[in-house]
């Protein structure tokens, strides 16, 4: 465990039951943001492959040097 969370957990055990209610409400919505972020890269994800004739990568390093006289 890290100490970053020992402290957190430390501090959780001074807060009232109000409190504690509050900060739950607060990390419910940070997981639920976060995985509805994962939901949709994981719908997009892919959705490009074959639409350029080049590796991405590729495609980059053409544009950095083309824009360099």
């Amino acid at each position: 465990m890290s100490k970053i969370l020992e402290k957190i957990l430390g501090d959780i055990s001074q807060l009232s039951n109000d409190e504690l209610k509050i900060l739950l409400q607060e990390v419910n919505k940070h997981i639920e943001k976060t995985e509805k972020i994962r939901l949709v890269l994981s719908r997009i994800r892919g959705k490009g492959q074959g639409i350029w004739n080049q590796d991405a990568q590729e495609f980059v390093n053409q544009l950095r040097t083309d824009e360099r006289f």
